[in-house]
């Protein structure tokens, strides 16, 4: 993306856009990106778009090794059964941490 001069419409200043480094952070930390309001919007969505699905999907691998780690072949208590039906079937992190605190309190 080449640097370009932006109007905002807000401001009478002139912004550039694109990318640029910030040389007193050096050329990795002080990486930075100016976009306008338009792209910066799309930018976020996108960015939010990913973390939900990534978060979805380490949930799940979470849920596994929990689920895994927590199975024994021995005959075990109700605790243990509602521990793994809730490990099991609860596709929600914050619904099923809720539901494992509430079954090790009852």
């Amino acid at each position: 993306m080449s640097l370009r001069l932006a109007n905002t419409a807000n401001n009478s200043e002139n912004i550039y856009t694109g990318f640029g480094i910030n040389r007193s952070f050096g050329k990795f930390r002080g990486a930075t990106l100016t976009l306008d309001r338009q792209s910066g919007s799309l930018l976020i969505a996108l960015i939010a778009l990913y973390v939900g699905a990534v978060s979805g999907s380490i949930w799940k691998i979470i849920i596994l090794l929990l689920h895994a780690m927590f199975t024994s072949p021995n005959p075990q208590d109700g605790v243990h059964n509602q521990r793994q039906a809730i490990l099991r079937n609860t596709p929600l992190a914050y619904d099923a941490a809720f539901d494992l605190v509430w079954a090790s309190i009852v």
